[in-house]
């Protein structure tokens, strides 16, 4: 049967996922009845024929509700993008190296403000070097920005960039933010914010946010290790960090805060304190601090997270393993953290022990740690991870015996008597 040029495939497809080279198979897989398209492509992103299938989009699939085009987006198709009225979530990861320095600036975000039931808004740049920089960028270009469903806003660009997108988002329903900070060549240390710029950061993000608001995730730089700590070449006196307790009393409702970039100088006992007072809700707890900088945190930290944070299921922290209290003023909790990960640098002299303490608090840790973190598991912690998979397997053994325990019913020995156990109806048996 022959095909007419361009015609369908799929007439009936609903969600589009796929990564290709140049494109050209894009036009066959249009349909009227997309709702979701992830485009990614594989080698150099620019291709007219991707362009061509995102501009006609508005045309042949009005009803799309989820975009995500990792791709360069020329200036001239923003407006096929804001033309697709019932989007719902839109991601694009912009690689300005391939883009003949055509920036799209804060024009983007002034045009997607206008999508009527936008609640997802992530835009990333590989390179992170220019984006979202443009010396013709004005106060009052920000003050354009109205989302007026918004939920969920993730960003790569510069902390000043950061400052003016949330400075806009006036009477916003924001529930979360997730920022990459730019990465520049020529001053390393822009990607860390001054503490003058952060005091401003939650200042904004308290009055443009409601009660409501729950997750903030600040990651490294993309293609910077997390755990690298000292991300900032140079010497930085402490006194140049931000002060992290003036967030303490904001958003009784966070359930996310993720801060996997060493914003601050160090994390202290204080600070735990203030953090599960002011957020008891807490789902998960990542915060970095400077590797050079020793760690401040001991395990009384860990008994103040299990004792105050009963919804917690993944933490990472900088924590020493000296000075370990008696395993037997450890309390014994059913806390059911499953993730756990200490930041560089880790190192303990007994991990048997600090397994032990560890294990009354946190029972349910997952021992089990992907491909994909091995390489950055603290040197460290591996041997405390041994101790915890050979304390979590004795419980299960145990646990096992008394369950069979139960089950069997032993013969009294020296009755052999022929036909006792003609009767016998029910016989459990676990070995």
């Amino acid at each position: 049967m022959r095909m007419r040029p361009h015609s369908p495939l799929f007439p009936n497809l609903t969600d589009l996922v796929i990564d290709c080279d140049t494109g050209y198979i894009l036009p066959l897989l249009s349909s009227p009845f997309l709702r979701a398209v992830e485009i990614t492509t594989l080698s150099q992103p620019f291709f007219p024929a991707i362009w061509t299938f995102i501009q006609e989009l508005q045309h042949k699939s009005p009803r799309l509700k989820w975009l995500s085009v990792t791709a360069v987006i020329p200036p001239r198709l923003i407006s096929s993008l804001t033309a697709l009225d019932e989007l719902r979530f839109l991601s694009i990861c912009y690689d300005e190296k391939h883009a003949d320095n055509e920036l799209l600036g804060v024009s983007l975000f002034t045009s997607f403000a206008g999508l009527p039931d936008l609640q997802t808004l992530e835009v990333q740049n590989c390179s992170s070097e220019k984006f979202f920089h443009s010396s013709n960028t004005s106060e009052s270009d920000f003050h354009k920005m109205r989302f007026p469903v918004l939920k969920n806003l993730g960003l790569t660009c510069r902390w000043a960039t950061l400052l003016a997108c949330i400075n806009s988002l006036k009477d916003s329903r924001l529930r979360s933010l997730t920022f990459y900070p730019a990465r520049s060549k020529s001053n390393p240390n822009e990607s860390h914010p001054t503490a003058e710029e952060w005091d401003t950061f939650v200042r904004l993000l308290q009055e443009n946010t409601s009660n409501l608001f729950e997750s903030i995730v600040i990651h490294p730089p993309h293609n910077t290790q997390p755990q690298s700590g000292n991300l900032a070449r140079g010497f930085r006196h402490p006194e140049a960090y931000p002060n992290f307790r003036q967030v303490f009393t904001l958003w009784r409702s966070l359930s996310v805060l993720e801060i996997n970039f060493p914003i601050f100088h160090s994390i202290s006992q204080e600070d735990i304190e203030s953090i599960v007072d002011a957020w008891p809700r807490l789902s998960r707890l990542h915060l970095a601090s400077q590797a050079t900088s020793p760690a401040r945190l001991n395990f009384k930290a860990l008994a103040t997270i299990a004792l105050k944070l009963p919804h917690l299921t993944s933490l990472r922290l900088s924590v020493q393993a000296a000075n370990l209290p008696d395993i037997g003023e450890v309390p014994v909790f059913s806390h059911r953290l499953a993730h756990f990960e200490p930041y560089n640098p880790f190192k303990s002299d007994d991990p048997l022990a600090f397994a032990q303490c560890f294990d009354r608090l946190f029972p349910f840790l997952s021992t089990e740690t992907s491909s994909r973190h091995r390489s950055s598991e603290p040197s460290g912690w591996v041997p405390v991870l041994k101790a915890l998979r050979i304390l979590q397997q004795a419980r299960m053994d145990q646990q096992r015996r008394q369950e069979g325990k139960a089950h069997i019913e032993l013969v009294e020995p020296g009755r052999q008597e022929e036909g006792r156990l003609a009767g016998l109806e029910y016989l459990a048996i676990q070995i």
